[in-house]
């Protein structure tokens, strides 16, 4: 799967984006799109003055809103129109809340193309953007009963830490660590 890439959001990602929205929306999936609000410009301005870390909200950190696309291995798009198959947020670091639930990675693939090691993959390559921004290890958080989304993660080598309940709906969360940077040295 060399031919998917993690990229920021772009003018030319639009209709694939707007495909990606209405299929989650037609899937009763519109949560994961907390951030987007029908102007794809607007969101473009905003997810790129997020990830510089500009007029955050309260409780928001620097964050990369990152989409998957399908390209060839010369990084070039593959012929037709370039779908946006998910997406990832690669947040830069933790707050109180995000240690609790959130983590820094979140991700979603859209539902026509899950079963095909897609989660795999974004995650893999959400991995890899943690790896440049410095950070040794990662926190990444899932409802107990997402059972594709542990299977992701224990494809990518993350460790359960331990359980919790989604302040959102108390329901149980399962919390993963992964290991980024070398390993620890012993004394």
């Amino acid at each position: 799967m060399s031919h998917l890439r993690l990229v920021a959001p772009a003018p030319e990602h639009r209709d694939g984006f707007l495909a990606l929205v209405a299929e989650a929306r037609a899937a009763g999936e519109d949560a994961y799109l907390w951030d987007y609000h029908d102007d794809y410009l607007r969101y473009l301005r905003e997810t790129s003055a997020l990830s510089r870390g500009e007029d955050l909200a309260p409780g928001m950190v620097p964050c990369d809103v990152l989409f998957l696309v399908d390209r060839d291995d010369r990084g070039a798009p593959r012929a037709g129109p370039l779908p946006v198959l998910g997406f990832a947020r690669v947040r830069h670091r933790l707050n109180e809340r995000l240690e609790e639930y959130g983590g820094h990675i979140g991700y979603y693939v859209t539902k026509s193309v899950r079963g095909r090691g897609l989660g795999t993959a974004i995650l893999r390559l959400a991995l890899a953007r943690t790896a440049e921004l410095g950070l040794a290890s990662v926190l990444v958080t899932c409802d107990a009963d997402n059972l594709g989304s542990v299977r992701v993660l224990e494809k990518n080598g993350a460790v359960r830490e331990s359980e919790g309940r989604s302040p959102k709906d108390g329901a149980k969360l399962l919390r993963w660590s992964v290991r980024i940077g070398p390993p620890a040295m012993s004394t």
